[in-house]
């Protein structure tokens, strides 16, 4: 707001300056014209003659001189009026470049102080963003089992869904199991999936660490059994129960997406995770998919088995 006055003033002082420079440049050629036409003798100017006159008397306080050339008098009033005039209208010009240039001076100033200022709100909104996002302390995981049977063909085996729901549940107790010896969570089971609830992100990669290779170790079993498991998982921050409904709500609809072998997440959770230190892993983008509304979903990857994969 004082920006925008300072610059009104600087735009007015500008234009009354060259508005003076102007009307003093037509004041002085029409004084200069009735002085011609008055030592011509010219009657029509006469009607002019009280104004001028008030201009020559003011004009012969300071200066009163007159010469007779054939018999005419002449006073060069008006004409020591008009050049100093002229030189006056010249140097309104530089107090315009003065004006121009204090102006410059004062938007340098003012783009200097804004960008601080810019920084100051950047800096306040990061200490900000970064102090609501380490509320988000907690996190939670959804882990979803399927299987397909390899000893059966499609083409050839009516019943090659045979046994896939007691595979998925084998799957799905032995990898809580495995996982209730070596982490501490609470859990919530739903058919052929469980929803892991971890305190403390930053953990977080040691976690991971450990339930990729607990997943792993199932699918290599079944393997061994002619069966192929494939898990979806999904992964969400919160600070809160407050606010974990909402972040599970969002963990279901990822895993609606049926991603096999894979462990999603949405922007939320890449913001969390980008503040932790020493990450072991990234987030690759995977699509955008319709989750409340169009949204970017990342998958997360290993960077030490993504490294010596590349």
């Amino acid at each position: 707001m004082l920006y925008k006055i300072g610059k009104k003033l600087f735009e007015i002082f500008k234009n009354l300056t060259n508005l003076t420079r102007v009307l003093l440049v037509f004041f002085t050629f029409f004084m200069i014209t009735y002085w011609i036409f008055e030592i011509a003798g010219s009657p029509f100017v006469a009607g002019l003659a009280p104004f001028f006159n008030s201009v020559n008397d003011f004009v012969h306080i300071f200066y009163n001189r007159t010469t007779t050339v054939d018999s005419v008098q002449l006073d060069y009033s008006f004409l020591i009026l008009g050049i100093t005039l002229l030189i006056i209208v010249w140097f309104l010009k530089f107090f315009v470049e003065l004006i121009e240039d204090v102006e410059k001076k004062y938007d340098s100033y003012y783009k200097k102080f804004k960008k601080k200022t810019e920084e100051l709100f950047n800096i306040n909104l990061e200490r900000s963003y970064v102090s609501a996002e380490h509320k988000n302390n907690n996190f939670a995981m959804i882990i979803k089992f399927s299987a397909r049977n390899l000893a059966k063909d499609k083409f050839y085996d009516l019943d090659t869904q045979e046994g896939t729901e007691e595979r998925q549940k084998k799957a799905l107790d032995e990898f809580l199991d495995n996982a209730s010896k070596i982490l501490v969570f609470e859990k919530k089971v739903f058919g052929d999936g469980v929803m892991l609830y971890f305190t403390k992100v930053k953990n977080i990669d040691k976690i991971l660490i450990l339930i990729i290779e607990n997943i792993e170790s199932i699918t290599t079993k079944n393997k061994e059994d002619k069966w192929e498991v494939f898990f979806s998982g999904a992964i969400e921050a919160y600070s809160s129960e407050k606010d974990i409904i909402d972040r599970c709500k969002n963990l279901l609809m990822l895993i609606k997406l049926n991603i096999k072998n894979e462990i999603l997440c949405l922007s939320t959770f890449k913001q969390r995770y980008s503040l932790e230190s020493n990450q072991q892993f990234f987030t690759e983008a995977k699509g955008v998919y319709t989750i409340h509304a169009e949204e970017d979903v990342y998958c997360i990857k290993n960077k030490a088995k993504y490294i010596k994969h590349v």
